[in-house]
């Protein structure tokens, strides 16, 4: 199997040194807890960080109204075949 770890961020763009837009924001979100899982021991070779920054919400998609709920990691496991 491998598995899939997508970072997220809020609808609102961000522009800092750090993070240059919601995309690197997101993939950061995903690397931080792929390193938080290995180190406790999980294969770093099963893994997949993905994100999507601004283009995860499309003009007619409703968005929390509380923000933070946009924030969030999501974690898939994939099984593969035989």
């Amino acid at each position: 199997m491998y598995i899939v770890v997508d970072g997220f961020a809020d609808p609102d763009p961000i522009k800092t040194a750090r993070y240059p837009s919601n995309f690197e924001l997101g993939a950061a979100r995903a690397a931080n807890v792929i390193h938080a899982l290995t180190e406790c021991g999980v294969d770093p070779s099963l893994f997949r960080a993905a994100t999507t920054g601004k283009y995860r919400f499309p003009e007619d998609r409703p968005v929390s109204k509380e923000k933070s709920m946009e924030r969030y990691v999501r974690i898939t496991l994939i099984p593969q075949a035989s």
